[in-house]
């Protein structure tokens, strides 16, 4: 692989991975309403939008990450030998986040 082209190749490997961890953040969050809730208000739309769009910023760390690497490191630190580790420990840490952030939020509710 041309190492132009390697950039290009990082974005479309985390981008591709994009979907699974908003489908399984999506399903922890729902799990969570289902178990947890008893009301959901605007408020809570507002702010599962909020937390949507910074939790994507949050994964598109990896990519910057393994970019960064790439450009000023000249691939030292090696994160993409990494790149499955992060995203399945990301993903794992980002549920929790989510099904802690559900239990937390309707805590009067117990």
């Amino acid at each position: 692989m041309n190492t132009k082209d390697l950039p290009n190749h990082i974005i479309k490997w985390w981008e591709s991975k994009r979907w699974l961890f908003n489908l399984g953040n999506g399903l922890i969050g729902i799990l969570g309403l289902i178990l947890f809730a008893d009301y959901f208000k605007i408020e809570e739309v507002i702010g599962l939008i909020i937390y949507a769009i910074v939790a994507n910023i949050l994964f598109s760390s990896g990519m910057i990450l393994e970019i960064l690497d790439f450009y000023y490191l000249n691939n030292k630190l090696g994160f993409n030998k990494f790149r499955i580790l992060f995203l399945i420990l990301g993903l794992f840490f980002s549920c929790g986040i989510t099904f802690l952030g559900v239990i937390i939020h309707y805590a009067n509710n117990f």
